[in-house]
């Protein structure tokens, strides 16, 4: 995707609103004295939405089928089985996602350094209390970027994103205090031709960490963090030889 990045720091500092700006507004919170990000889509709250819609798109099905299963309206019988289906997917994906929150807090991805830079050797633990009986093993990490460009064809508004850069980080044991907290750790360098994190109105760079926890082979759930990588280059002594 060919459009070029042109940086402007200005005078407001990076955080701010302005076009430009690349650091989260407030999707972090202070912890060992690094910042640590949280994955919200881990939250009981999540959940509630999608539930909510299943119910209404299951129950417009159900009252067109009640109301008019004599009727020969086709265009009333394709709502009904589109909005079944739908309705049945949104509301299992929130029960899915409500009783994993049950199980886990809302993972929490603390890196040694904030914001990064290109060539930046730093590593990252990720963080996951266990509510109930929930077990964990092993985890394990990739960082990618994800380009994101946002165009209009014809009347139409287009969002094109493509995956440009993947890096598997590999597994971690899954190490467990008495303070009921699943803990992974994984050294990363970010490349120093890389690209820079980037968030105008209609073009991102945005650089990401996936992480997925496993009870033996079984995938139990993945959270996903958004990292800042600014566009200078890291000092000789924050590089791993």
């Amino acid at each position: 995707m060919g459009f070029s990045l042109n940086i402007n720091l200005g005078s407001k500092g990076w955080g701010a609103s302005h076009e430009g700006s690349v650091l989260p507004e407030t999707d972090y919170a202070p912890g060992s004295g690094n910042r640590v990000l949280i994955d919200h889509k881990d939250a009981v709250s999540v959940a509630i939405l999608p539930m909510i819609l299943g119910v209404v798109f299951t129950g417009i099905s159900v009252f067109i089928f009640f109301e008019n299963s004599y009727s020969s309206e086709w265009i009333l019988k394709i709502i009904m089985w589109i909005f079944a289906p739908i309705g049945l997917f949104l509301f299992f994906k929130g029960v899915q996602t409500l009783i994993l929150s049950m199980k886990f807090a809302p993972g929490r991805l603390a890196p040694s350094v904030w914001p990064l830079r290109l060539g930046q050797s730093f590593s990252m633990e990720y963080r996951r209390r266990s509510k109930a009986d929930g077990t964990v093993d092993r985890m394990a990490a990739r960082i990618y970027i994800v380009e994101t460009a946002i165009y209009q064809r014809g009347t139409d508004t287009v969002t094109d994103t493509e995956e440009v850069y993947t890096q598997d980080l590999g597994y971690a044991i899954a190490s467990q205090g008495g303070d009921q907290v699943y803990r992974g750790q994984w050294d990363v360098q970010i490349p120093g031709d890389g690209m820079a994190s980037f968030d105008v109105s209609r073009n991102k760079v945005d650089w990401m960490v996936e992480v997925k926890m496993y009870d033996g082979e079984k995938e139990i759930d993945d959270s996903t963090f958004k990292l800042v990588v600014l566009p200078e280059i890291a000092a000789a002594n924050e590089v791993s030889s």
